[in-house]
This record gives C-alpha cells, structure tokens and sequence, in this order.
C-alpha cells in the first residue's frame, strides 16, 4: 500500500498532536479522531496527545457563576478557576483514555 513508507518511517518515533476543545464538542470527529489516534499507536507511534479544554473550563467556571476572565489572551484563575480546571482536566481524561480504549478494539471503517 501507499501508506507503507509512512507508517515505517514514523515507527518507534513520538509525535505530538494538539486538538481544540471545539473537538470534544462533536461527538462524532472526536470519536473518529480517538480511533485514528489509537492506530497510529497500534502501528507503533508513540503519540502525545495535547487536548484543549479552554471553553468546557470556561462553561464551568460560568456554571459557578462567575465569569472567565482573560488579561492580555491569557486567562487569570482564582481558586474557583483552578477548581474548574482540576474538574475539567479530570472529566476530558477519562473521556479520552475511554475513547483511545475502544479505538484499540473498533472494527475497521469505524462503528
């Protein structure tokens, strides 16, 4: 296949892939992604996945009734925000690792 020069060229190698927190947002491509990602491992790639979570800690942190708020682009966290951001981190975690779990064992062509 045409792909065989690609996957040995990238074997045994680490990459690291960055997703939006707009990702996590559509069930559907962050289903397929997860699948995707976990080939790439099954063929020996090591990935480390860096994935956004800037607007669900936005929504927690509206959900405690307060307001984000953002100095410059960087967001400033109070001990509430902080709290936000260990909730979140822990919730997008396990839905990744769950995800990247039955991408190992999903059929080819998906579902």
């Amino acid at each position: 296949p045409l792909c065989a020069p690609y996957i040995k060229m990238h074997q045994g190698r680490t990459i690291v892939l960055h997703i939006s927190s707009l990702v996590l947002e559509h069930s559907s491509l962050f289903e397929e992604t997860m699948v995707d990602l976990s080939i790439l491992s099954l063929l020996g790639v090591r990935v480390v996945l860096v994935v956004g979570m800037h607007g669900q800690v936005d929504d927690a942190v509206r959900a405690a009734g307060a307001e984000p708020q953002i100095v410059g682009g960087r967001r400033v966290s109070d001990a509430n925000t902080l709290r936000a951001v260990q909730q979140v981190s822990g919730e997008v975690r396990a839905r990744v690792e769950a995800a990247l779990a039955r991408g190992r064992h999903a059929p080819p062509g998906g579902s």
